[in-house]
């Protein structure tokens, strides 16, 4: 089914978790996912203040039996512990479960975690092999390291926001700073095993997106864009249909494009000895209208099993659904039992 409800490559790691949002949380919620034992700690003073965002899910009576959703579905896989982190006794505690750990993930602002007494070296005198996870929006040693940053600030350093719209989806916080930090994370694992060192990791959001957007970044010292993303190629579009739905078609090769334009008996659309990857609104216009005809449910039916690179645009409703061509199956399971 592909999920990773039996692998569990990381069984036996423990991970304490510090960060606060979106980044390290969803970080260690891949390695929760993955196996590894991760207690989220938390200041009794403010905590994760993502728990207070609506909507909230409920787990018992009144507002202190509320926590936000996207708390609630980034941390129902970790142990919560609660410390009081201005107090010495917090302190002590909180040091004695980083000794023992083999990740600690923080997302202070840079030197702040280090005054608080839990400097690499100090860790490291203790457990050689420990890992030392800091996530950041601009790194430890940049002119920018000292401020504050949400995700669209790491997006727009790394020149990948070219329209005034929002983004759809915080790709730094989940992409910068979960998933680059899960796969460095996992790697110092690995060289801690088999070379029996420990790291301190700079895990710079913004250097993440650049590195994200690496292709389109070396693309742009040439003087181009991506040719297939700028809209003009007929082949490479999203298409409204005649219920204002949408379907995707992507049929960049020859021998995807050739057999969709017998289907639509377009036959002299279809390429010859090469692959004509040349935007022509014309082509683009034709094929507007062409999708207008009918409903996204009777183009999907009529692609249906065709190896095309054709798909239905669905929404979030309906991939909970049974529209959903994937069965609804997620690569890491949810939470069950929320309701809101």
């Amino acid at each position: 089914m592909g999920t990773l409800k039996k692998f569990k490559p990381l069984k036996g790691i423990t991970v304490v978790d510090l960060s606060r949002l979106l980044p390290g949380p969803y970080c260690s919620f891949v390695l929760a996912s993955l196996g590894a034992k991760v207690m989220k700690v938390e200041d009794s003073e403010l905590g994760d203040y993502l728990k207070h965002y609506p909507p909230f899910v409920s787990k018992g009576e009144g507002r202190e039996g509320r926590e936000g959703l996207f708390y609630h579905a980034l941390n129902f896989n970790k142990k919560k512990i609660t410390l009081n982190l201005r107090d010495k006794k917090g302190i002590k505690t909180l040091y004695q479960l980083c000794k023992t750990s083999d990740v600690v993930i923080e997302s202070y602002r840079p030197g702040v975690f280090s005054k608080m007494g839990f400097s690499y070296q100090k860790l490291k005198s203790k457990n050689k092999k420990i890992i030392l996870a800091s996530i950041t929006g601009y790194g430890q040693k940049t002119s920018m390291s000292h401020l504050a940053g949400h995700d669209l600030n790491f997006m727009s350093l790394a020149g990948l926001i070219k329209e005034e719209a929002l983004p759809s989806i915080q790709w730094a916080d989940l992409v910068g700073g979960g998933i680059w930090s899960a796969l460095m994370i996992m790697s110092a694992l690995y060289q801690a095993n088999f070379q029996g060192k420990g790291s301190h990791l700079d895990l710079s959001m913004s250097h993440a997106m650049r590195l994200t957007g690496m292709l389109p970044i070396l693309l742009s010292q040439f003087g181009g864009e991506f040719f297939y993303l700028s809209g003009g190629l007929a082949r490479y579009g999203i298409y409204k249909t005649k219920d204002n739905e949408k379907i995707a078609l992507a049929a960049l090769e020859t021998k995807f494009w050739n057999p969709f334009c017998d289907i639509i008996k377009k036959p002299e659309w279809k390429d010859g000895e090469k692959t004509f990857l040349d935007a022509n609104p014309q082509i683009k216009q034709e094929l507007k209208e062409i999708f207008l005809q009918k409903t996204r449910e009777e183009w999907t039916r009529q692609f249906q099993n065709l190896d095309l690179c054709f798909t239905p645009v669905l929404n979030l409703q309906e991939i909970f659904s049974k529209k959903d061509p994937l069965s609804g199956d997620f690569l890491i399971p949810f939470p069950k039992g929320c309701f809101l």
